[in-house]
């Protein structure tokens, strides 16, 4: 029997909204080896140990405010200890389902790179990548924040579109 590789567990805090899902279920298709788990009563905890147990090393929990996605999270799992690696808030965040062309982005590479304060987190969800591309990702600097961008391979935008700035923890 094949099994895949999971890498990350995606999830949310606890009665995500419709808006929330959607971001998660477009993450799914971008981040290579994840896999969405719905949180529903589960503790973060809970979550955790799902995650060590499935041989996950990282977990991106999505933050909502007013119904929104507002930070994202990610803890990296060993040897069940847990601990908080990055904390971004999300400025800004265009999905897929906004717009009418429901295309996805599938194995992005990198194109322009000006934001290098997101290497480290980009490493950790596997999206550093340079070659076997099927879309390309622009990492662009607006001043404090860093901009991710999809494009196909005939370089038309994608969505998901998000504006990131890091927290400090």
């Amino acid at each position: 029997m094949l099994t895949r590789r999971i890498e990350i567990i995606l999830t949310s805090s606890r009665d995500a909204s419709a808006r929330t899902r959607s971001f998660l279920n477009e993450l799914e298709i971008i981040i290579p080896n994840s896999l969405k788990i719905n949180r529903g009563r589960r503790s973060l905890d809970e979550v955790f140990s799902l995650a060590y147990r499935l041989g996950a090393s990282s977990v991106l929990l999505v933050l909502t405010d007013k119904g929104n996605p507002s930070k994202l999270e990610l803890y990296s799992i060993s040897h069940n200890i847990v601990n908080l690696e990055y904390k971004l808030k999300i400025e800004s965040l265009s999905l897929i389902s906004d717009v009418k062309l429901k295309k996805a982005p599938r194995l992005p590479c990198i194109d322009k790179f000006e934001c290098t304060e997101l290497t480290g987190f980009l490493s950790s969800l596997n999206l550093l990548r340079f070659s076997k591309c099927r879309s390309f990702m622009d990492l662009l600097k607006q001043g404090s924040s860093c901009e991710i961008i999809f494009k196909d391979l005939k370089g038309e935008k994608l969505n998901p579109k998000m504006r990131l700035s890091i927290c400090s923890t």
